[in-house]
């Protein structure tokens, strides 16, 4: 779904729905066609490989997680480019109506009446007077990334990792 919903329709070439769908590649040439997994399978080979950041600046090498691990909130593969056109698209309401995004970027209320540092399916934070919309992701060690946006200035701040560096620590 989406493939179908987002990578295709915005041109998102080099982001992989799940990094073990090449390994089970006879699963999903069904519904993804042998077009698509090839496109995949060369898109894991160019990404850097994951890696775990010790003191004393000694790396480890990491794998990707197992296949259990993959869920809604975990497993796209992506790149900065291909999540600047997914920005692009949030910015043009392609997706949500202005109305439904601005409500997701409203800050819940407690039932005590204090302002929550999260809206729907994103961290709003105000910073010095800006509201800042975001989230973070991070996949055990080997991966973590940053997506940040700043509305009001149309600024928008998207960082990945083939570490934990981002989102650890």
């Amino acid at each position: 779904v989406a493939v179908e919903t987002f990578f295709d329709p915005l041109g998102m070439s080099s982001s992989v729905p799940y990094h073990n769908v090449v390994v089970d590649s006879d699963k999903w040439v069904g519904s993804l066609g042998k077009e698509r997994l090839d496109r995949f399978k060369t898109s894991l080979e160019n990404f850097a490989q994951p890696y775990a950041y010790y003191g004393a600046g000694e790396t480890v090498h990491d794998s990707y997680p197992s296949r259990d691990y993959v869920g809604a909130a975990a497993g796209f593969l992506s790149t900065v480019r291909d999540l600047a056109k997914y920005d692009i698209a949030l910015d043009r309401h392609m997706f949500l109506k202005k109305e439904t995004q601005e409500k997701a970027w409203t800050p819940f209320v407690s039932n005590a009446g204090e302002r929550l540092p999260y809206g729907l399916g994103w961290f709003v934070t105000d910073y010095h007077g800006h509201k800042l919309v975001w989230h973070y992701g991070q996949w055990g060690s080997g991966f973590s990334a940053v997506y940040l946006k700043v509305p009001e200035r149309n600024v928008s701040v998207v960082l990945l990792s083939n570490s934990e560096a981002l989102a650890d620590h």
